[in-house]
């Protein structure tokens, strides 16, 4: 989800997904300690200044984490430094107009992401493109599931 290349289906980078399968094998099929799962949405509930994302297997938190890939989608473009360095990216709510956008404001809280805004969503969604730039992680460093949550 955030290791592929844009113009390539077959990415050069085969270590950090073969390492990532090791570790879920560990977790699903051995029940180790040393496995780790990644986090998947559980609920969203609205608040009234927005919604509030909850996902399971966080060990504990959500994090930032650094990812080179190319932010073609320019989801940062117009926001300052300091805005762009907290941003999630590939977070997207579908409006009353049925139009897909980028949230003016989301922050982790925790374990949970907090989307700041008065209008209604009808969905959210996160990572929801053939290739495109992530980086919500877990607090053992792996990468948040691909998600869709309608009707809300």
């Amino acid at each position: 989800i955030d290791c592929g290349e844009f113009d390539n289906v077959h990415p050069t980078d085969k270590k950090t997904p073969g390492e990532r399968t090791a570790i879920r094998i560990l977790a699903d099929v051995y029940n180790s300690e040393l496995g780790v799962k990644e986090s998947a949405v559980t609920g969203v509930e609205k608040e009234a200044d927005g919604y509030l994302i909850s996902f399971s297997d966080t060990y504990g938190a959500l994090t930032l984490g650094e990812n080179i890939l190319i932010d073609h989608r320019k989801e940062v473009e117009g926001l300052s430094e300091n805005d762009a360095s907290s941003h999630i990216f590939g977070l997207e709510i579908l409006g009353g107009q049925g139009e897909w956008s980028v949230p003016e404001k989301a922050v982790i809280i925790g374990d949970k992401v907090k989307i700041f805004t008065e209008k209604k969503i009808d969905a959210i969604r996160y990572a929801y493109f053939n290739y495109g730039k992530v980086n919500l992680y877990n607090a053992k460093g792996m990468p948040v599931r691909q998600f869709e949550v309608k009707n809300l």
